[in-house]
């Protein structure tokens, strides 16, 4: 995954950045064999479970495998896959090594995460609108892509996740 320095990014930019992300993979699955993920992303979350947390129902989702180890998907809020409710991203291989770029690099303006105890073995909330959860060499990163305070509804979505490991 590519993690993009912009200061200030919100709740949109991280949901935007997945969704491009996954399309990407989609764009480059079309030219290749697509990659085998040992989890497929999208078995991680139901969409019924998205619904609960956020309050909105997901009415479809689109997972893509981005690389071997790597896969994306994206619920969305309606049946033209336009609206993006919810995106996760999957790393099967490397997660104290992802761990450590996305929850503990700083440069500049940009502050580690938020440590989040009792979510695997390391979790942290990144500009309140991500979150990133370790499990073993795995690490999972879940976004929301509606408005308001999603603390929580990101840490009921991470502890479902998490189950499914």
């Amino acid at each position: 995954m590519i993690f993009f320095r912009i200061k200030n990014i919100g709740v949109i930019s991280w949901a935007a950045c997945a969704v491009v992300l996954a399309l990407c993979g989609a764009v480059t699955s079309l030219h290749a064999k697509p990659a085998k993920v040992k989890v497929q992303t999208c078995e991680l979350l139901a969409m019924e479970e998205i619904g609960k947390a956020i309050g909105k129902p997901a009415l479809s989702m689109m997972d893509v495998p981005l690389s071997s180890d790597m896969g994306a998907c994206t619920y969305l809020s309606d049946a033209t896959k336009t609206v993006p409710l919810v995106s996760t991203q999957l790393h099967t291989k490397g997660g104290p090594k992802h761990y450590s770029l996305y929850c503990e690099t700083t440069s500049g303006s940009i502050k580690p995460g938020e440590p989040i105890a009792g979510l695997g073995d390391q979790a942290c909330l990144r500009d309140k609108s991500a979150l990133f959860l370790r499990k073993g060499d795995k690490l999972i990163m879940v976004t929301i892509a509606v408005m308001g305070d999603v603390r929580e509804p990101l840490i009921k979505l991470g502890r479902a996740a998490l189950v499914k490991l």
